[in-house]
């Protein structure tokens, strides 16, 4: 079966590790009550968004 794949981004400049934390929290609930796996997800070292790739098994 093939794979969907759903990019998501998010600003994580000046954010602290809390709000870090409690930010991709939201985003994994949110897309894994949807159905959605975390695939990946990047935080560059001093970029000014993250980004967060989740999965899902195509719908035929």
């Amino acid at each position: 079966m093939s794979k969907v794949y759903l990019t998501e981004s998010f600003s994580c400049t000046f954010k602290s590790r809390v709000d870090y934390t409690n930010t991709l929290q939201a985003l994994l609930d949110r897309y894994s009550a949807a159905g959605w796996r975390l695939h990946s997800f990047e935080t560059p070292g001093y970029g000014d968004f993250c980004v967060v790739v989740f999965e899902r098994d195509r719908e035929e």
